[in-house]
């Protein structure tokens, strides 16, 4: 099991232009897989060999690729700032913070680093000629590095998650067997209550005993949930074998909803309140697991 949530970075440079850049790459929880990829202009090129290894290794998430030249001192003579276009963008920043200034969510200050980071303002140096077919290759390379520190977040936080889903399930197992056995108390009681219900209304016509048979078994049909304690024993065994599978996110999502639903068939069925405080504590645990799949590859 991984979680959808990660981080990983790597350093690499590209040999025929001797520029250092940082990769990073980063996700959070997403139904299907939504990858965006920045680049610097002079690395375009490299876009659709990078998605295609993320796709191999990501299914889904909100995933996020970055690569920058790394401006240090070492690297700086390697790298070419477009200061034309920066001084237009500066030269427009005012207007564009008074525009959003009463935007709700928008931070109106920007730094230097997320000026450097816009699209066309740092790229390599242009003196310089890119091998592209083995700059490709050195970027695959940092690429896979990165996604195995990614991964490697991943795993650790799936594991955590599995702890999670199996102490929950041994939970949800114990509140299902409490269910089970008030129901059957409460079957058992049921014909009893029936008869003093009416002995006490003094009724001088005598019972016919096969009729009151029948009501009373009618009775107790109506509140059987004997399938749908069933299915939620199913569910339960099919969660636990799936959580040790890959890709297993849209599975438990589609169980959970199943848990769901059951356990509201049954709260419906019964209306006893002997059994209410046990459905809903079967429900806040299903909440609780119904959120954490969503962080479920």
């Amino acid at each position: 099991m991984k979680s959808m949530t990660g981080f990983g970075r790597s350093l690499f440079t590209v040999s025929s232009t001797q520029t250092l850049y940082n990769l990073e790459i980063s996700a959070v929880n997403r139904k299907f897989l939504d990858l965006s990829i920045g680049l610097p202009g002079d690395l375009a090129f490299a876009e659709s060999p990078i998605r295609q290894l993320i796709a191999q290794h990501v299914k889904r998430g909100n995933l996020k690729v970055r690569i920058e030249p790394n401006i240090n001192t070492g690297n700086a003579e390697k790298v070419h700032i477009n200061f034309h276009a920066l001084e237009s963008i500066l030269s427009t920043l005012p207007e564009v913070q008074k525009r959003v200034a009463n935007v709700p969510n928008v931070n109106p200050q920007i730094t230097l680093g997320e000026l450097l980071r816009i699209e066309g303002i740092v790229s390599a140096n242009p003196e310089k000629n890119i091998n592209q077919e083995e700059a490709e290759r050195e970027i695959l390379v940092a690429v896979k590095q990165a996604l195995d520190a990614f991964n490697a977040m991943r795993d650790t936080e799936g594991n955590t998650l599995k702890r999670d889903f199996l102490e929950r399930l041994a939970v949800l197992e114990s509140i299902l067997s409490e269910i089970r056995t008030q129901l059957t108390m409460i079957n058992d009681t049921l014909r009893a209550r029936i008869i003093e219900r009416i002995e006490a209304l003094q009724i001088d016509t005598p019972l016919d005993a096969g009729r009151l048979e029948q009501e009373i078994f009618f009775l107790a049909q109506k509140s059987d949930v004997t399938e749908e304690c069933v299915r939620l024993e199913s569910h339960i065994a099919q969660f636990k074998a799936i959580v040790d599978e890959p890709n297993c996110g849209r599975k438990l999502d589609f169980l959970v909803q199943e848990m769901q639903r059951e356990i509201t068939t049954l709260g419906n069925k019964t209306g006893h309140v002997s059994v209410f405080n046990h459905i809903v504590d079967f429900k806040t645990e299903i909440d609780r697991m119904k959120e954490q799949v969503q962080n479920v590859e």
